[in-house]
């Protein structure tokens, strides 16, 4: 709204007593609520994991959002701040609650040959992403509700299943929800410490580079196939000057959990107004019912430094994966890799030993004006355990480029290419490439 509008609807303030809109400065009062377009900074929820997810969902906040030289995206949805009738105390007066309202619709057309023998890899679609927020704000601590939901278009029911029997371990791989919670929590944040409770971002790492889709596809090979982006527990996040330190208590993937095994996760960083390095683990005896209990650990390293419209991130991680016990990966019905990292060592002890690999990725981002674009490219190096579809390394390179065309409606493309890995037979006509473009509009 402009400011003549703005004008017109903020009410004569009462005579000795200053009203809300004079107290804050906001750019409008409508009735008993005020109404701000962009959010202003001294109301805006604490983001505790910069540089992990932000208000634009999937562009981090620190990167792509606010920051010096780096204005806020175009269409950070809606903050609504609610005047609280309480008396002034000693810290000044009582500030308002603040509820933030984001949200994103995405169109798009996906052509991803890597599951080329599917059926589903040339298709159009829709979905979109919603994020509602709450902020209680007392006057030494913070009360925060946070929430991101993804609406899914899903897959015709006949998808393709009859060209080997060995498909019907991925058909889980394509049965997306309609519905689906990404974030879910409870925070509490007193000075410089804040607990959150619920399902949330992991603490493990940090990744600085824009994400365009709600399954999270388009990102480097570690992110997709072993670092999760969310987990469900308990997390401490404590920030006094340059040091962070994070740990968490999790069920060791992004929703509840198949067991009694809880995962300990921990990054401890430094982090400038320009620049963050850390180092983060996770560890936990395995994932899953105990006959089909995987491995899910890894540490690792992660560093940032932002200069003028760019910004050079990267991550590494040493990883441990593969079932705990004998299995069949042709059994497998909750969704499988791509990548043959649903296998084991065969070995006569009764636990069986985990598969290792490295990996790590380097990531450029520019943006200016109108105009965002990153390129991405990284390695992954499995053991050797004599599967010649799991030993095969990795060699993944992502471009994305993003154009704000008006101040809610962004155009977006990427490119994402890998190398040529051995595969089955009945999926040797598979290329390891996809496109991907749409719309994306912010609620």
């Amino acid at each position: 709204m402009g400011d003549k509008q703005s004008s017109e609807l903020m009410p004569a303030p009462s005579s000795g007593t200053p009203s809300p809109a004079e107290e804050l400065p906001f750019r409008s009062v409508v009735k008993n609520y005020v109404l701000s377009e962009p959010v202003p900074a001294d109301t805006r929820p604490p983001d505790i994991f910069p540089g992990m997810f932000g208000q634009a969902f999937g562009y981090p906040a620190e990167i792509y959002g606010a920051g010096p030289g780096h204005p806020p995206i175009p269409g950070l949805g809606r903050t609504i701040l609610l005047p609280s009738p309480g008396p002034r105390t000693k810290y000044g007066p009582h500030r308002p609650d603040v509820l933030l309202l984001n949200g994103v619709v995405r169109t798009y057309y996906l052509d991803d040959q890597r599951v080329q023998w599917s059926g589903a890899e040339e298709s159009f679609g829709a979905e979109a992403a919603l994020r509602p927020q709450y902020l209680y704000q007392g006057d030494e601590w913070t009360g925060q509700f946070n929430s991101e939901f993804f609406l899914n278009q899903p897959l015709d029911r006949n998808l393709r299943q009859d060209q080997a029997p060995q498909m019907m371990s991925y058909v889980a791989n394509f049965q997306t929800p309609t519905f689906q919670i990404f974030e879910l929590n409870t925070r509490l944040t007193w000075r410089k410490l804040a607990i959150t409770f619920g399902k949330a971002p992991t603490p493990f790492g940090r990744y600085y580079f824009p994400i365009l889709s709600n399954s999270r596809f388009d990102a480097p090979f570690i992110r997709t196939e072993a670092i999760g982006f969310q987990e469900t527990g308990l997390f401490l996040h404590y920030q006094p000057g340059l040091l962070v330190l994070d740990t968490a208590i999790t069920n060791g993937g992004q929703d509840r959990d198949t067991n009694s095994s809880k995962a300990v996760v921990a990054r401890v960083g430094l982090q400038g107004e320009n620049w963050a390095v850390g180092t983060s683990v996770k560890w936990q005896d395995g994932v899953g019912s105990e006959t089909i209990k995987e491995y899910d650990n890894h540490a690792g390293f992660d560093g940032m430094v932002r200069f003028g419209n760019f910004i050079l991130s990267g991550e590494a991680i040493y990883d441990q994966y593969g079932f705990r016990h004998p299995y069949d990966p042709n059994d497998i019905y909750w969704g499988r890799s791509l990548y043959y990292r649903d296998t084991y060592i065969p070995s006569n002890t009764t636990t069986l030993p985990p598969i290792t690999g490295v990996g790590y990725y380097v990531d450029l981002g520019w943006r200016r004006g109108r105009w965002t674009a990153d390129f991405n490219y990284g390695d992954y190096f499995p053991q050797q355990i004599g599967n010649p579809y799991q030993d095969a390394p990795n060699h993944r390179g992502i471009f994305k480029l993003i154009a704000t065309l008006t101040p809610r409606v962004q155009a977006f493309g990427m490119v994402l290419l890998e190398n040529h890995r051995p595969v089955e037979a009945w999926r040797q006509y598979q290329s390891p490439q996809a496109l991907y473009f749409g719309f994306q509009f912010f609620l």
